[in-house]
């Protein structure tokens, strides 16, 4: 929000659309959050096969998607296809995105959900690196300050400190405290 924002610059002041911006991007993390502590669950919680795994999940887009076509599309359907206007390009982007599915699924099942969100922070990273020469897009303190962050928390979260050596206060001689004998 805050990269969008420094992109338009100072001059348009603050709005009510911003608050509710922010809001709404604030309500999207939440819900993003809770549901990948959720998918982490049920992809670990069990032994069933990822493929398995991902056909049940994805039973539940397939009606949303019907209705989203039903109420949009469905004349052209009809008359043209479902496949009408698939390119190359296009099946490229549909590999690409299944490839991805496939990838965070295996991602989460072997490793950690807070190793995903640091791939897809860097991804975004990379993505706005890439499109400086592609779009022309100028970053500014905002957005390099945003990516210092993004990198200060990879490190903070591969480090380990090193163990503390335990010190004993007194001497220990074979498994027994030893203890200055009275004669």
């Amino acid at each position: 929000v805050t990269a969008q924002w420094s992109q338009q610059g100072a001059a348009n002041g603050g709005s009510k659309g911003d608050m509710t911006g922010v809001l709404a991007a604030l309500g999207v993390s939440v819900c993003s959050g809770f549901a990948s502590v959720y998918l982490e669950k049920i992809l670990k919680g069990d032994k069933t096969s990822l493929w398995v795994r991902n056909v049940q999940l994805c039973i539940f887009s397939i009606p949303l998607q019907l209705f989203a076509v039903w109420q949009r599309d469905w004349g052209k359907v009809q008359s043209q296809g479902w496949l009408h206007g698939f390119c190359p390009v296009t099946w490229a982007v549909v590999c690409m995105f299944a490839f991805g599915g496939l990838l965070v699924a295996v991602v989460i099942r072997f490793a950690d959900n807070n190793l995903k969100n640091l791939a897809m922070a860097i991804a975004i990273i990379l993505s706005c690196l890439a499109s400086i020469p592609l779009f022309n897009f100028q970053p500014n303190q905002v957005f390099w300050s945003g990516a210092a962050l993004v990198i200060a928390s990879i490190f903070l979260y591969a480090w380990q400190p090193k163990a503390r050596e335990s010190t004993s206060y007194l001497p220990v001689q074979g498994g027994e405290m030893s203890s200055p004998s009275r004669k």
